[in-house]
């Protein structure tokens, strides 16, 4: 009995060795995994902090792009409607230079390019207000002055030396095509300016 109480006691002790050694394998075991879990769990917030980073820098980027290109076709609807305006005035000039009520415009504009015209000159008028034109210049004391028709001049008056070594026009369209700039900054700004 002696070697069975040896026996008990071997088995007991083994038993006990082998119950610390694998609570101490779970231990480690769960420890092993506490860290795996807190290594993971760490991973986890980087990959979304990241991924929310890029995420943030894409829809400011987006954003960036949508502003840009809102304020691109802004900018192309500002100038079309301003390329209509300007069409619409020059579409009226036109029609005014074809009416009857002309005449008197075409008076004004000789009256410019005669006031610092020298003796001699040549005046070039549109086909249709060639007598006109002749009237006016002999009843303000230019009689001298041959008057010419001419198409480049539909739309106003010029005047040039006999030799053609200078020209002087004064014609609605040059005359819209001078102020055309400030035409546009004007329509600009008073049409669209206080919306910005």
């Amino acid at each position: 009995m002696a070697g069975q109480d040896l026996f008990e006691t071997m088995r007991s002790q083994t038993q006990a060795e082998c119950e610390s050694r694998l609570a101490e394998a779970r231990r480690a075991a769960e420890d092993i995994r506490a860290a795996a879990r807190r290594q993971a769990d760490v991973r986890q917030a980087e990959s979304r902090a990241a991924v929310q980073t890029e995420l943030d820098h894409l829809a400011r980027h987006g954003r960036m792009i949508a502003e840009a290109e809102a304020e691109k076709a802004t900018l192309a609807m500002e100038n079309d409607v301003v390329e209509e305006i300007l069409a619409g005035v020059r579409q009226s000039l036109e029609q005014l230079a074809k009416s009857p009520e002309f005449g008197p415009v075409v008076e004004a504009l000789l009256a410019e390019v005669m006031a610092d015209a020298d003796p001699g000159v040549v005046a070039l008028a549109p086909p249709a207000h060639v007598e006109l034109c002749r009237r006016w210049l002999q009843s303000h004391g230019h009689a001298g002055v041959t008057v010419e028709a001419s198409q480049e001049v539909w739309d106003g008056v010029a005047i040039q030396d006999n030799r053609k070594s200078y020209r002087v026009t004064n014609t609605l369209s040059s005359r819209c095509t001078k102020l055309e700039g400030e035409a546009r900054r004007h329509c600009m700004t008073t049409l669209f300016a206080g919306g910005r």
